[in-house]
């Protein structure tokens, strides 16, 4: 903002505004329910949005899925950037897996006897089928301290998405617009993850610190 005065507001999963209290701490953040409609009038306003097409899937990763893209198979991001000429510019960030080590995830909780009682209790299709539960996580040691690492970030070559004009609703441009975006962020992440490990093994102490 302090540069370019850009304004970002990301799209928040459905969740975050439907808890009292935070749901205002997110919308001071610029953030808006990430619905079409909400996407549609950030863009006809000409306003730059931060998209997660993983959503909270993504943001509560499963032990095997550092350094993964988990989309499935949304297209919604696709769709409303052609249908509204939107560049896409595609943002990797290295950094936060590193952060914390997952001791459970939401797969395990759903195996275990408190995923039974949600099934009881008829409240699995509320969570996602264990998709909305956060990983149990530990920092440094057994604490939740998290354990110090450096953040790193890069921005691939805008995609411009005006050559799919007037194909927001088919299917296979779509997948094509999402494949590019998609390959361009792997790229980011296996470069960004290269620049990682050199910083990792760069100071003793943080070296210490991130194998408690």
């Amino acid at each position: 903002y302090e540069k370019k005065k850009i304004f970002l507001h990301p799209l928040g999963d459905h969740w975050h505004f439907r808890i009292p209290v935070w749901r205002f701490f997110v919308s001071q953040l610029g953030a808006v329910d990430g619905t079409p409609e909400n996407c549609s009038r950030l863009m006809n306003a000409g306003e730059h949005i931060v998209v997660f097409p993983g959503g909270a899937r993504e943001a509560f990763k499963r032990k095997s899925e550092a350094h993964q893209l988990i989309w499935k198979n949304r297209i919604g991001f696709a769709r409303m950037a052609i249908k509204h000429g939107f560049r896409i510019i595609p943002f990797a960030s290295k950094g936060a897996d590193h952060v914390y080590s997952i001791l459970l995830d939401g797969r395990d909780v759903m195996a275990s006897p408190l995923g039974r009682l949600f099934d009881r209790a008829g409240i699995t299709s509320l969570i996602r089928n264990g998709e909305m539960i956060p990983p149990l996580v530990r920092g440094v040691g057994p604490t939740l301290i998290p354990r110090p690492e450096r953040f790193f970030f890069a921005f691939g070559e805008p995609i411009d998405t005006r050559r799919f004009q007037g194909a927001c609703e088919n299917r296979e441009a779509l997948l094509a617009l999402r494949h590019e975006v998609e390959e361009s962020l792997k790229t980011q992440i296996g470069i960004l993850l290269f620049v990682l490990d050199q910083d990792r093994d760069a100071e003793t102490w943080r070296r210490l610190l991130n194998r408690l």
